[in-house]
Formats: C-alpha cells, sequence, structure tokens
C-alpha cells in the first residue's frame, strides 16, 4: 500500500482537500488526456491509490517518463 499521509507542511484538513481534488479539475490544468480511464467526479486520491504513487509529482514524472519512451511495432 501507498503511504499517503500529509507531509510535514501540511495540516490533515489541507491533506484531505488535496486528495479529494477531481479529475476533472486536474484536467482543467493539466490538459484533457489527463489521467486516462478515470472519470471527472473520481478523486486525486483514487488515482495515486491505483497507480501506486504518493504524490501527483511523481505520477506526473512517471506519465512524462513513460510518454518520452519509444514505442515499438512490430
Amino acid at each position: 500500500m501507498v503511504d499517503q499521509s500529509p507531509n510535514t507542511s501540511e495540516s490533515n484538513a489541507e491533506f484531505q482537500q488535496r486528495m479529494s481534488t477531481t479529475i476533472g479539475e486536474l484536467r482543467r490544468q493539466y490538459g484533457e488526456h489527463f489521467a486516462p480511464g478515470y472519470g471527472d467526479q473520481d478523486t486525486l486520491g483514487q488515482l495515486l491509490g491505483r497507480a501506486g504513487y504518493n504524490s501527483l509529482d511523481r505520477y506526473l514524472k512517471a506519465q512524462q517518463h513513460h510518454s518520452m519512451t519509444p514505442k515499438f511495432s512490430h
């Protein structure tokens, strides 16, 4: 299980608010192709839990890495 506890600089309320941010809200910031397979009403907490990341930064870095990885067709 991924540790999704508040970091040292945020309160529990701030953490809960961040984790309840919807994918729809994040798509407005990162583009409509953000988090394929998730509904607009799914939350950041759900995304991170299912994807196995403990922060949005790590998720974004992994997605950027995957998009830069060459795709080979056979």
